[in-house]
């Protein structure tokens, strides 16, 4: 039977990973330095994955770019071969988009999560190494063009990822409504490639939630220890 109990405390998450059930040779601290190291592990390996498959949607959505910037910008750019060249275009550079934000969400979720069991984990191992940070009211300034700025990348990446998907839909916008007169008749192959797009877009929204299995861990906001060794929520 599937496990769906949430763990709300460290003393829960501790006893759920000292379970007598989990079968792991070994003293408590060996097995707790293995888990550690097999935490950061994974979250390396999200973190990786993360910006590989940024890399590869930017490469596919950069070729839609351009290739529908070649289309408008060509000598026939009103042509029939041209128009619904240009709508395939439009279409890929859409569902692309949206399955690289969709695919930014979802990574993440689960970078967080490993973050989350490193938050508990490390204490007993190497102490709050990973939760210790610098305080951002001393180190972290936007204006001062010399200090550093305590934004989070992937966050920054996933608002880059939203705004090209609004890219699409804009262009995808302004091309149906300047060709219009396509679509008041039955065109097969306009109709196909809609649907086709259409059926994507759901897909994507409704299908690629991950089933989230096993125990349900909820955890708290990482704490900061400025100069003065207090700890402050960020």
């Amino acid at each position: 039977m599937e496990d769906t109990r949430e763990i709300k405390t460290k003393s829960e998450y501790s006893f759920l990973m000292t379970s007598s059930k989990i079968p792991v040779s070994g003293t408590e601290d060996d097995i707790a330095s293995r888990r550690l190291e097999k935490i950061l592990d994974i979250r390396k390996f999200e973190i990786d994955l993360y910006w590989k498959r940024a890399t590869y949607f930017w490469a596919f959505i950069a070729a839609s770019l351009t290739g529908y910037g070649l289309t408008i910008t060509s000598q026939t750019p009103s042509a029939d071969g041209v128009l619904k060249f240009q709508f395939i275009i439009i279409c890929l550079g859409l569902i692309f988009s949206l399955a690289w934000y969709l695919v930014n969400k979802g990574s993440k979720f689960w970078q967080e999560n490993w973050e989350k069991h490193l938050d508990l984990t490390e204490d007993s191992v190497i102490g709050p190494l990973y939760k210790t940070t610098i305080s951002k009211n001393t180190y972290s300034s936007f204006w001062n063009p010399t200090k550093a700025y305590a934004v989070s990348v992937s966050k920054v990446n996933q608002i880059l990822s939203l705004f090209v998907l609004l890219i699409w839909i804009c262009i995808m916008t302004h091309f149906t409504y300047e060709r219009f007169s396509f679509f008041k008749t039955f065109n097969l192959f306009y109709s196909l490639i809609a649907l086709t797009t259409i059926i994507m877009t759901i897909y994507l929204l409704l299908g690629s939630r991950t089933g989230i299995k096993d125990t349900v861990v909820h955890f708290y906001k990482r704490k900061v220890i400025n100069k003065s060794n207090t700890t402050e929520n960020t």
